[in-house]
């Protein structure tokens, strides 16, 4: 069950940051009129920064593939 830790919005995007207790996953989701993506598996230490960067960790994601998935 995945519980909202935090949301935020700005500009028309809007940004949140979840926790599923029983897999202790933590994600972040991303919302615009145009981009709609979900960071999985987000490691817990950086939980926060990515949280208030996410485009920058999707960039990275993509690249190198670090976290276990994109999911559009």
């Amino acid at each position: 069950m995945f519980q909202n830790l935090s949301i935020r919005e700005t500009d028309g995007i809007s940004v949140s940051l979840d926790f599923d207790s029983t897999s202790r996953e933590l994600t972040v989701s991303v919302r615009t009129e145009s981009d709609d993506f979900t960071l999985r598996e987000v490691p817990h230490p950086l939980a926060l920064d990515v949280f208030n960067h996410p485009y920058a960790y999707a960039e990275r994601l993509l690249v190198a593939g670090t976290f276990a998935s994109v999911a559009s």
